[in-house]
C-alpha cells in the first residue's frame, strides 16, 4: 500500500489462536507495517464468528458458539483499529 505522502506500507495476518496468553481475546489480526518493518497499525473484527474446531480449540471454540448463539438478533460485529491500516484509511491509501 502507498498513501497519498508515497510512503509505502505491508500488512501481515497473524494468527493468535493457540497462544496461551491471547487465545480467548485474539484470533486473527491484521498488522500494517512501514517500510522498515515497525508494526504501525492493527485491524480485527471482534464477532464471535464460528470457526472449525482445529482452528480455535475445543474449549475457545465452545465459549465462542455459545456466545454467538446465545447472542442477541441486533448484536454487530465491533471493529477495532488502531494507528495506520487500510480498513480504516481507505480514502489515504491507494
Amino acid at each position: 500500500m502507498v498513501d497519498a505522502k508515497g510512503n509505502i506500507y505491508y500488512q501481515n495476518v497473524i494468527s493468535f489462536y493457540g497462544n496461551e496468553r491471547f487465545d480467548f481475546a485474539i484470533g486473527s489480526v491484521t498488522v500494517t507495517f512501514n517500510e522498515r518493518g515497525k508494526a504501525i497499525g492493527f485491524f480485527d473484527v471482534y464477532d464471535f464468528d464460528p470457526k472449525l474446531y482445529s482452528k480455535r480449540g475445543l474449549l475457545a471454540e465452545t465459549v465462542t458458539r455459545v456466545v454467538y448463539n446465545n447472542s442477541p438478533s441486533m448484536a454487530k460485529p465491533n471493529f477495532i483499529y488502531y494507528g495506520i491500516n487500510s480498513a480504516k484509511n481507505m480514502n489515504s491509501i491507494r
